[in-house]
């Protein structure tokens, strides 16, 4: 299996993806997911085989039964559990969210090299368009255009990003800000984030300069992974964040920031199929009409994720953010532009 370092980033902060790993490698099947479950079988198994075995459906207290007590437990919306290894590597399980979660995924991670590499992780899948997306396993299409974009260095201006990646789809420029699209295939767009400091000569577009590349995945809920840079300043530091980190920060932006309308799943229902990929929800409001599915953040904040019943089949139209402690509402997104939005707010919310 190839090692790959994966960094997974919200909205407002740029970290990494340094490499791809091809579809085929170990990752979970969906009728091909081996388990450790006989007892017996057990204790005859050293604790990688138990690891590298883990079945997908395990939940948290399960995998501490099979595994033991782990060096390191954490995470405030998403649990994980590490256990290190004699070579100094580690073995982590991540979690969904809910109280007692099923795994999301199962990676090795080697602090000495930032490496990591990936032993299962839970696929959404398209069924009518026959594509899974596992946030870091892509095409190799996605992966050469992603070689490609790992060529583009801090302060290139736009014709130089297209002497690398071809003519975009479209190109923005604001007042301090812009954005170069491309799009590798019908399922991800790719942005390369560029900047405006003043000082430049050039005029138009090349007075703009790469600050990030990322890429979005459309079919999951608004993931996004960085190509570039590996590093981000902030200030004069340059920093990294751990994945454990960053997962807490990448499922507040699945809850908060939903892309899709309908279950992608095939025959499987909406509900069932956030809490396939998130997890448990932790209240649910039901209004008739309306649902809505409230989640923890680890902010203590509240993401409502809100459905219309009305469709033939329901769809998610909106969703927010809400701060319980000053009754406001701190963010919002809307999956279907025009919802009406405003009977989803909460009575008690202060302008």
């Amino acid at each position: 299996m190839k090692k790959i370092t994966i960094l997974i980033l919200t909205l407002s902060m740029v970290l990494t993806l340094s490499a791809c790993s091809d579809n085929g490698n170990s990752s979970t099947t969906d009728n091909n997911i081996s388990s450790v479950s006989s007892s017996e079988s057990e204790a005859e198994l050293t604790f990688d085989e138990k690891f590298r075995g883990l079945d997908i459906d395990l939940r948290y207290d399960e995998v501490i039964e099979l595994l033991g007590e782990p060096d390191e437990k954490g995470g405030v919306s998403v649990k994980y559990l590490s256990y290190k290894q004699d070579d100094g590597k580690s073995a982590i399980v991540q979690f969904l969210h809910g109280d007692n979660p099923r795994i999301d995924y199962t990676y090795i991670t080697d602090s000495k090299f930032e490496e990591e590499e990936i032993i299962l992780h839970r696929r959404i899948c398209d069924h009518e368009n026959d594509y899974c997306s596992h946030d870091i396993y892509y095409s190799d299409a996605v992966c050469d255009f992603f070689d490609k974009c790992k060529k583009i260095e801090y302060e290139m201006n736009g014709d130089e990003v297209k002497e690398i990646l071809g003519e975009p789809y479209s190109i923005y420029s604001g007042s301090l800000t812009g954005t170069i699209r491309y799009f590798p295939d019908k399922y991800h767009e790719v942005c390369v984030i560029t900047y405006c400091n003043g000082n430049s000569k050039e005029e138009g577009t090349n007075s703009f300069r790469v600050e990030s590349v990322y890429t979005w995945d459309t079919i999951i809920h608004g993931a996004a992974v960085a190509i570039l840079p590996e590093e981000y300043k902030i200030g004069e530091v340059n920093e990294k964040k751990p994945t454990k980190e960053i997962e807490q920060l990448a499922y507040d932006q699945k809850v908060s920031f939903p892309t899709i309308s309908v279950s992608p799943k095939k025959d499987v229902s909406l509900k069932d199929y956030l809490n396939d990929y998130i997890g448990e929800y932790d209240e649910e409001i039901d209004e008739g009409d309306i649902t809505k599915l409230v989640y923890k953040l680890s902010d203590g904040k509240l993401a409502h994720v809100c459905i219309s019943n009305k469709e033939p089949e329901p769809i998610i139209e909106y969703a927010y953010v809400y701060d319980p402690e000053t009754k406001k509402i701190t963010s919002t997104h809307k999956v279907v532009e025009d919802c009406d939005y405003e009977k989803y707010l909460p009575d008690d919310t202060k302008d």
